[in-house]
Order: structure tokens, then sequence, then C-alpha cells
């Protein structure tokens, strides 16, 4: 239906949404000045950037917001080797899975447990946390933990089984490598939305990195796959991390909220043709060369970078919905 000069429609693909604006395919020139590719090559520029920058700025409000309120500190598991660029960065080992009936949940160890001491003595990798308690077996362990959502550090005593199921280690808990990353300075707390973003787009990075790189050893997708989400992936997890975060429900609403609105403007920042990343290729050839890129060529390249995504966002939907089904959607 057309309100004014604007046609609204409802598209039988739901992924998304999109503003198409009049004469906005290479050649709308034809269409007369009013139309989008009659206009100067720096303000197409700027109206092709405008979603990025307002989806960049979204998440700097949002993660300026979040860190202010948790006292410019955040915790978090990190199963790789990074190196965060902005900010103080503390690793310690976490508790990030608790079997029911081990000796681990027998003893009251929880998930989010950070590990702060083991017998008195001060442990920092995974791995040597496993070596210790391999050379323990069935003796008595003393540890001292504090969990991420608790103020106080308590003493737990766990004896590991000798013989434990198959499956299950001794203890009966799984270990990643904990991060506490601090904005102390003064600069750190006046930029930290910035500051953060960066540092969680690295994140995504060096993980991304990792999984593919995994894939190449294994020679299999599967690492990738068990990790990507597409809009029905993300979608699930959301309501699941949501329902599972208890009284930081908000904060985590709001975290993912504005994790997705950053990596959706550093996406559509790639020259990857149909998005604003691919257009503005294009443009760049432009201003640099004083002439546009033949009409015919840059739709063609858009069409078939379209199909591609709408193709890799079919196949996605699909490995999520399996994922769900079996239970798999966090790998």
């Amino acid at each position: 239906f057309k309100r004014g000069e604007t046609l609204y429609s409802i598209n039988w693909l739901f992924f998304g949404g999109f503003v198409q604006l009049y004469g906005e395919d290479s050649g709308g020139e034809n269409l007369g000045k009013e139309s989008f590719s009659a206009r100067n090559v720096w303000l197409r520029m700027a109206i092709a950037s405008a979603g990025v920058v307002v989806n960049i700025l979204f998440a700097i409000i949002v993660f300026t917001f979040l860190m202010a309120t948790s006292n410019f500190k955040l915790d978090m598991a990190a199963p790789f080797e990074i190196k965060f660029p902005f900010g103080q960065q503390t690793e310690y080992i976490l508790i990030t899975g608790v079997e029911k009936d081990s000796p681990a949940g027998q003893a009251g160890l929880k998930f989010l447990d950070r590990v702060v001491k083991i017998d008195n003595q001060k442990i920092e990798a995974v791995s040597n946390l496993q070596d210790y308690v391999a050379e323990h077996k069935g003796e008595e362990i003393s540890f001292v933990v504090k969990n991420l959502k608790e103020e106080n550090e308590r003493e737990v005593s766990v004896t590991p089984r000798v013989d434990p199921p198959a499956g299950q280690g001794a203890l009966g808990i799984g270990l990643d490598k904990g991060i506490e990353l601090k904005y102390a300075t003064l600069t750190d707390k006046i930029f930290v939305g910035v500051f953060h973003s960066a540092n969680l787009v690295t994140l995504q990075t060096v993980g991304l990195k990792n999984f593919i790189s995994q894939s190449f050893q294994e020679r299999s997708i599967e690492p990738i796959a068990s990790k990507a989400s597409g809009p029905v992936g993300v979608v699930a997890a959301l309501g699941i991390l949501v329902q599972n975060s208890g009284d930081q429900a908000i904060n985590t609403l709001l975290t993912l909220t504005a994790l997705i609105s950053l990596m959706l403007g550093i996406g559509n920042l790639l020259p990857i043709p149909a998005v604003d990343g691919g257009r503005l290729a294009f443009f760049y050839v432009e201003a640099l060369t004083g002439k546009k890129v033949n009409s015919r060529v840059e739709n063609l390249i858009h069409g078939i970078g379209f199909v591609v995504l709408l193709g890799l966002i079919v196949l996605i939907s699909i490995n999520d919905v399996i994922r769900i089904v079996s239970g798999k959607l966090f790998g």
C-alpha cells in the first residue's frame, strides 16, 4: 500500500526488513534529479553509511550505560587465547558446568565459581588445575572460590573420584579460562562505550579465526556450523539466556542486543555485494575515478551477492532448527 510517496510492502520471506530509496539501483539517475542515483556521490556515501553509524552508536551508548552501572568491570569466559586492546585484563579459572551427582556438585561447587586457590595455592591455568586434581585422586582437596554472582569467597572441600563415569572427570566439572576486564583509568571510563565495543569486536574476530582454523585442521565444517547462528538461532539463544539470567535478565538482553547491533554495523561495512559496504565500495571507486561503474555490472554483482546471502541465511536457519531440535544450540 502507498502513503504519500512511500510504498510499503510485506514480503513472502520474513528475513529482516529493508528500505529502498527511489532510484537506488545503479542506473536510477535516468528517473530524474530526485532519484538517489542522481545525487552527489558523497551524499550517497553518507546515506549508505547512516544505518551502519546508527548500529554502532547504539551499541556504544548501551555499553556505556552497562559498564557504568557495573562498576566498569566485566567477567567472561574465554575458551581461546585473547589479548584485549583496551582495559585491564586479569585471567583466572572459571567453573562453567557442574554435574548434578558429581563430587563437585555434592560438595557445593557451582556454575560460574571463580577458582581463587586450591590447597592454599594459586593456580592460574586450567591444565595445571587438571594435573593437580589427577595427582590427588581419592584425596580431599580444598577449593577457595568466589561466584561471579556473589560478593563473598567460600571454601569447599571435595574428593576427586579415582574411577569417574565415562564422559566425566574426577570432579565432574567443566572448566574454562575466565577473564576479568576492568576499565580503571579516567580515559577508560570516559570512552568505555567505544573501548568495550572495540574489545568485543576483537573477541568475535579472534573467535571466528579460531573456529575457521579448527575447521581447516579437522577438515570439517562442524566447528563453524556448531557456532554460527542466523535469525532463528539468535532468537532461540536470546530467549534461553534471558530466562536463565535471573535478576540479570535485563542486562543480558541489553548486552546481546547491543552486541548484535554492533556486529551488524561492522558486518555491513564489509565490501560484500548487496549490503551497505558493497554499495560503498562502488561509491569509493566512483569518488576516486570520477566515473560511475557500469550500471549493468553493478546491478549484476549486487544481484548475485543477494542470492548468495539469501542462500546462506536459509542454510544457517536450517542448521539452527536442527541444533534446537537436537538440544545443541550452544554447540
